[in-house]
């Protein structure tokens, strides 16, 4: 899993100790891993499924919601409006690497799934807001800090951030969003992008990519109209 449109909370973790060696010549300096989440106390997880799937065929399954959603993807729909990406980040060098910012590298946009939209959570006040956001409608921006009112306030990090050494992963949770196409038409974008945080080490810039897994992260527009599509209830889905 590896290092998305709009904001997030770092969980960054500055270690101490410091390896005692280098690592081996050709061995990566610096390593990065990734997972996706959605906090459901906070976050809609929406999922535009795909055209034909089962769940198009039987648009109100059981089971457990979340894996229903995963399952939905795995059957070529997308994730859409949001996600929530756990960068994991680790030194292998005895120099800190201190991060300079964060952004998406978009590689493609294509048609997302137009089957019927289906989502789960939605806000009821038991989390914090994240800290950090990227916003895939304006990839030219490099993530932003925002407050608990969800005012953006500076580019991030607007403090040093460093990963320190000794092999210990050092944890970055960052907000991606899109923003809305109208409803389940077809003409909503699905983005396909990486993670590109950039560093210093010592007295060199480099740039780290991350994705998922190998692959693109894909994100696809979100909706402005929550009166389609089905709402997980328990273990149904209910016409919204």
């Amino acid at each position: 899993m590896v290092l998305s449109a709009v904001v997030a909370a770092v969980v960054s973790a500055y270690l101490d100790v410091w390896s005692v060696r280098e690592p081996l010549p050709g061995a990566p300096r610096i390593t990065a891993g990734s997972e996706v989440w959605w906090d459901l106390m906070q976050d809609r997880h929406l999922v535009r499924s795909a055209p034909g799937s089962a769940y198009d065929k039987e648009p109100v399954p059981l089971g457990d919601a979340q894996e229903t959603l995963v399952r939905m993807v795995d059957e070529g729909g997308t994730d859409a409006g949001m996600m929530r990406v756990r960068l994991i980040l680790t030194n292998f060098t005895r120099a800190p690497a201190t991060i300079t910012s964060v952004r998406a590298r978009i590689e493609r946009t294509r048609p997302a799934p137009a089957g019927p939209l289906y989502f789960c959570g939605g806000a009821q006040g038991g989390s914090e807001v994240s800290r950090v956001l990227l916003d895939l409608s304006t990839p030219e921006r490099p993530a932003m800090e925002q407050d608990a009112e969800r005012r953006l306030t500076a580019q991030y990090p607007s403090t040093k951030v460093q990963v320190a050494a000794q092999g210990e992963p050092a944890y970055f949770d960052i907000e991606v969003r899109t923003g809305n196409a109208k409803g389940a038409s077809a003409s909503a974008l699905a983005y396909e992008f990486v993670l590109d945080v950039t560093y210093t080490q010592g007295d060199q810039l480099r740039h780290l990519l991350v994705d998922k897994a190998g692959r693109p992260f894909v994100l696809a527009q979100g909706t402005d109209d929550w009166k389609q599509g089905f709402h997980c209830v328990g273990y149904k889905w209910n016409a919204a």
